[in-house]
């Protein structure tokens, strides 16, 4: 399953029965499903040009950015942007503290 030094742990703690993911498991790999949420995250926020050139509905954050663009210059476009970065930043930042807990 996993490859930690702490194997033993993972034997004994069959004798808790269907609590070994909450309590053994979990609390162990944490950190590695945090990261590969973000990185989920952060790869799905980057596939704008597949949704505009599939289809532009749902309208995204990526794809609200191009149309204030291309509707009204980037003027309009700007505050749209920064919202999506401070969002984002935001959201970096408070993964990266979960995970040094």
């Amino acid at each position: 399953m996993f490859r930690w030094k702490t194997e033993p742990l993972h034997l004994i703690s069959a004798f808790l029965g269907g609590m070994v993911l909450l309590f053994i498991i979990a609390p162990l790999a944490w950190r590695g499903v945090l990261s590969g949420l973000i990185l989920m995250w952060a790869r799905g926020m980057s596939e704008f040009g597949a949704v505009l050139i599939i289809t532009s509905l749902p309208m995204i954050t990526a794809i609200l950015i191009y149309e204030c663009f291309g509707a009204f210059g980037l003027q309009y476009a700007r505050p749209v942007s920064v919202l999506f970065i401070a969002v984002c930043l935001v959201i970096f930042v408070m993964f990266q503290i979960l995970s040094l807990r």
